[in-house]
C-alpha cells in the first residue's frame, strides 16, 4: 500500500506510478490552493527555474486542490501524457482550486 500525502491529507493508493516521486511545488506564500490563472503562473515560473535534468525526470502539471479529484486527473493522465494540457485539468475540479505538482516520469527500459 503507498501513502500519498495531498492537501494536507494522507491518503492510500493502490497504483504504485502514482505515489512515487511526487514532489509539491508550494506556492510562495505557503498555500498550496489557487485559482487556475496563479497555478499557470506558478507552473510556468517552476519549469523557468527548473533544472533540465528535472524537466527530463518529472512531470510538472496542474491539478486540482481537492484529493480526490487530484487523485483521479493524475490517473487518467498517466494512461496517455501527451492527450493533456493545462487547461484538461479544469474538468476534473469541481471548487476552482488548483495545485502545482510534478511526480517521476516512468521509464521504459
Amino acid at each position: 500500500m503507498n501513502l500519498f500525502y495531498h492537501n494536507s491529507k494522507i491518503i492510500y493508493l493502490l497504483n504504485k506510478n502514482i505515489c512515487d516521486g511526487i514532489i509539491y511545488s508550494l506556492a510562495k506564500n505557503k498555500n498550496i490552493s489557487m485559482n487556475f490563472n496563479e497555478a499557470k503562473e506558478h507552473k510556468k515560473e517552476s519549469l523557468k527555474n527548473a533544472d533540465e535534468s528535472v524537466l527530463n525526470l518529472f512531470h510538472v502539471i496542474i491539478t486540482p486542490a481537492n484529493t480526490d479529484e487530484s487523485a483521479k486527473f493524475i490517473e487518467d493522465f498517466l494512461k496517455s501524457p501527451e492527450s493533456f494540457d493545462d487547461e484538461s485539468c479544469k474538468k476534473y475540479c469541481t471548487d476552482g482550486n488548483y495545485e502545482v505538482v510534478s511526480f517521476k516520469k516512468e521509464t521504459t527500459e
